[in-house]
């Protein structure tokens, strides 16, 4: 893991990778998730997300969406793809991920719980990585939910 406010030799600050653990590495991303979504009041959102009969928290649900927008997997279904086979998604979406019907309808309905969550993400990295990190959390927020809707959009077409 790296050091608290460590870029790695030769990243361009400026640039946003697709991928943040390119920048801050597996568990300090998950750290920085968690701290994001446990960091805000979540006024109206239910305990829990119930569909098909199955029953999800929402808080779980939250942190999952935030943690794949930020890793750059904005498809639901891969989303569930990456739960069934990689330990880091696996543990976020204890106790079972949802399929990829209920993070779309999630994302609906909580959407700005969804973007809320992803701008307090974008401005704890900011400031744990200093300045002149300067990054736009509100719009990278926005642009990565906007990137979620357009690849289910794409894929629904298909």
């Amino acid at each position: 893991m790296m050091e608290s406010g460590v870029m790695p030799e030769g990243v361009d600050r400026r640039e946003i990778p697709v991928d943040l653990v390119d920048w801050v590495g597996t568990e300090r991303l998950i750290h920085h998730v968690l701290e994001a979504v446990q960091g805000g009041v979540m006024p109206g959102i239910e305990v829990q997300y119930v569909a098909g009969g199955e029953r999800y928290p929402c808080p779980m649900i939250l942190t999952l969406l935030v943690y794949a927008y930020a890793r750059g997997t904005y498809e639901s279904s891969e989303i569930e793809s990456r739960c069934l086979s990689e330990t880091d998604f696996q543990y976020l979406a204890t106790p079972g991920c949802p399929g990829p019907q209920v993070l779309r309808m999630f994302r609906r309905r909580e959407r700005s719980q969804v973007r809320a969550a992803l701008a307090r993400l974008f401005q704890g990295l900011g400031g744990s990585l200093g300045d002149p990190w300067a990054i736009d959390a509100e719009d990278e927020a926005l642009r990565r939910l906007e990137a979620a809707v357009a690849a289910d959009n794409l894929a629904l077409d298909y």
